[in-house]
């Protein structure tokens, strides 16, 4: 327990408030209603919630309706877990939740306290039950609560929340940075928009430009498929190379390398495709570093330096996880099979002008992942250490600057 701030019980500076008991009927349309699988830390995120008639909503949200600034956390199963409410949307909580509405705290800080280890203790000793474990109202209520004053929770809050929201933002640039780049590709390689006064043939994939060809992935790629070493060379301290058997901690663009392997067999270097070929087949990252890949994985390779335009040929020909573009499903997929998928391939010059425009954001996608990285790092050191009152905030506001400055 902390030494640095006192403690408090939850339910003193916090109303709790427990979901109906019961399975509502849902709808197509209507209200959103969060259950325990859309609690998944960070900002509540309703889009893809199950929804529930105007009568359902009322009678679930009939002792309390949640707002902005509330906390949501789930108790059964993948208990313990919150999200700030960041909307002012209305929704109403499905069972196995409840809704956090703080009184007499920071909203912000106690949302991060709730994340701290020394908070994460108790609910894990706490929990409780033979098939799905979960934990009561009476222990989320009686949770002791580091209860600095109000201003210096207001000051972690809000630097917490600014590391937050700044990887937010630089995630939702990249997602914008891909999007960009996937309605140029389909523009150019699969609509044809900026060739249709050329001349068109026909291929064996329908319609193309003259001068166009039908090629092999094979023949603008080099594939190198995974081999995976014994398990006694695995380790988690970082000896040897980064190993990455199938898609477990692939990211939305690059893995995170949490196993290692000090025996090298494979390896993908820095900037390989990594492509899965087996189930779930075609999910795509990137290698951020050399690492070692194991059978889930192939590494491919541009061939004419086009890394990008191969890049997104192959997250539009998998598009659909393990679901080849031509309708054909994949278990797995040997490298013959996957050398032989064929492809549109532009002229060199074409494919060359994509690589230039895309490749620009491809690369502010790569900085903005590396400066996310570093800020959660930054996150994870610091959450931790200023719940408890081990750091100062002035000092962990260096910290967060160095990186940003740095990143």
């Amino acid at each position: 327990m902390s030494d640095k701030f006192p403690l408090v019980e939850l339910n003193v500076i916090v109303n709790v408030i427990d979901s109906l008991h019961k399975t509502p009927n849902y709808s197509e349309q209507g209200y959103p209603m969060v259950r325990v699988t859309d609690i998944k830390g960070g900002y509540l995120n309703l889009h893809n919630t199950l929804k529930v008639s105007k009568s359902v909503f009322e009678e679930f949200s009939k002792k309390y309706l949640p707002k902005q600034g509330d906390i949501v956390m789930s108790r059964v199963g993948t208990y313990g877990v919150v999200s700030y409410v960041n909307t002012s949307n209305k929704f109403c909580l499905g069972q196995n939740t409840i809704v956090i509405n703080p009184t007499e705290c920071d909203n912000k800080f106690l949302f991060y306290a709730l994340q701290a280890p020394i908070v994460k203790e108790q609910i894990e000793a706490q929990a409780g039950g033979s098939t799905q474990k979960t934990i009561s109202l009476k222990s989320i209520r009686a949770l002791k609560i580091p209860n600095p004053s109000f201003e210096k929770q207001r000051k972690i809050g809000e630097l917490l929340g600014d590391i937050d929201d700044q990887i937010f933002i630089n995630s939702s640039i990249n997602k914008t940075l891909e999007e960009m780049a996937k309605v140029l590709y389909k523009h150019w390689f699969v609509d044809f928009g900026p060739f249709q006064d050329d001349e068109f043939v026909e291929s064996d994939l329908g319609l193309i430009p003259n001068e166009w060809e039908v090629r092999k992935l094979s023949d603008i790629a080099n594939i190198n498929m995974g081999q995976s070493p014994k398990s006694e060379f695995y380790n988690s301290i970082g000896e040897g190379l980064p190993f990455h058997q199938g898609v477990k901690d692939f990211g939305p663009r690059f893995p995170q390398h949490i196993t290692f392997s000090s025996k090298i067999l494979k390896v993908a270097e820095a900037g390989d495709i990594l492509f899965s070929v087996r189930a779930p087949v075609g999910r795509i990252n990137i290698a951020p570093s050399k690492m070692v890949i194991g059978r889930g994985l192939a590494t491919l390779s541009s061939l004419n330096n086009t890394n990008s335009f191969l890049l997104y040929t192959l997250k539009y020909i998998f598009k659909e996880e393990d679901s080849h573009g031509s309708g054909t499903i994949f278990n797995s997929i040997n490298k013959t099979e996957l050398a032989n998928i064929k492809i549109v391939v532009p002229p060199k010059n074409i494919m060359l002008q994509f690589e230039k425009i895309v490749c620009e954001w491809d690369n502010l996608y790569q900085i903005n992942s590396i400066t996310n990285l570093k800020l959660q790092e930054a996150r994870e050191y610091l959450l931790p250490r200023l719940i408890s009152g081990e750091i100062e905030v002035k000092e962990a506001a260096k910290i967060t600057k160095e990186v940003l400055t740095n990143g």
